[in-house]
């Protein structure tokens, strides 16, 4: 039967000050993702401001995209907001390639 060797001090030091450092920067990564929520939830809210409260309704995708505009009007805001979410096509593409 062979026996466990003692651990070193050392080993437990470097363990701990491992252990310390990845609850730091657990923590700091919490943080970090509630503050991008956060600052998420005040861009959609100047958005909202900005384009009336019929834009409520619209995703953050949708309001994104009324930024990338030129020119959008209270008009096709409420257009847009009464329009059902389009989700990605699942189908496969049956195109035949041509040879």
């Amino acid at each position: 039967m062979s026996a466990i060797p003692p651990s070193s001090p050392s080993s437990f030091s470097s363990s701990s000050c491992e252990a310390e450092l990845i609850a730091q920067l657990k923590s700091r990564l919490q943080w970090a993702e509630l503050k991008i929520q956060l600052l998420e939830e005040r861009l959609r809210l100047v958005r909202i401001a900005k384009y009336g409260p019929s834009s409520e309704k619209l995703s953050n995708a949708q309001l994104e995209l009324l930024e990338a505009e030129l020119g959008v009007s209270n008009v096709e805001v409420q257009a847009e907001s009464q329009r059902e979410a389009v989700l990605p096509s699942t189908r496969p593409n049956n195109k035949k390639k041509r040879k």
